[in-house]
């Protein structure tokens, strides 16, 4: 088993966690994220767009992904080592975010493209109250709006005609696990 040991571990995820770092890592390091470089990276998750937006269809199909994140994890870059932090140089950050081995979390100001949006790839937190609490929602906005994405949610949106200003990035080098 790659010179781990079943009985070292009382719990299957942390045992598989150590196979996984054994074959596959070689010589990548997985830092300890906390704090404010925690926090940044944190507001850029949003979880996954599931709303279809077709009132009517015939015949429709429809697919359920089993295993996409095994799938990306094994066949993608992932972020790996330290991260580093550049804030103010718009120039340099947008170098980083195109660079094809660096992996990035990055402040911006967006403009969404004067075209209709067909289906929404940039994704917005909103806060709404009600008369009980606050209800976070995920939105598809249009106009102008800043929060933090991902280098690869940001070519996405270059290459469908959204406009970027950088402000801040934390930024990893990325690497294919395997």
């Amino acid at each position: 088993m790659n010179g781990v040991k079943a009985s070292d571990y009382v719990f299957l995820p942390s045992l598989n966690y150590a196979k996984f770092r054994t074959r596959f890592l070689n010589d990548f390091e997985i830092p300890v994220i906390n704090g404010e470089r925690y926090d940044f990276i944190k507001n850029s998750y949003y979880g996954g767009a599931v709303d279809i937006y077709k009132p009517y269809g015939r015949h429709l199909y429809w697919y359920d992904v089993n295993s996409l994140y095994p799938y990306i994890m094994r066949n993608y870059p992932l972020p790996v080592g330290q991260p580093k932090i550049v804030v103010g140089d718009s120039s340099f950050i947008e170098t980083i975010i195109k660079d094809e081995n660096k992996f990035s979390f990055v402040v911006v100001e967006i403009e969404c493209p004067d075209k209709r949006i067909v289906s929404f790839i940039l994704p917005k937190k909103t806060k709404k109250k009600n008369k009980f609490n606050s209800v976070e929602k995920t939105i598809g906005p249009v106009g102008k709006w800043g929060v933090v994405y991902t280098s690869i949610e940001i070519l996405r949106g270059l290459e469908l005609g959204y406009k970027f200003k950088y402000y801040k990035c934390v930024y990893f080098n990325a690497q294919n696990s395997i």
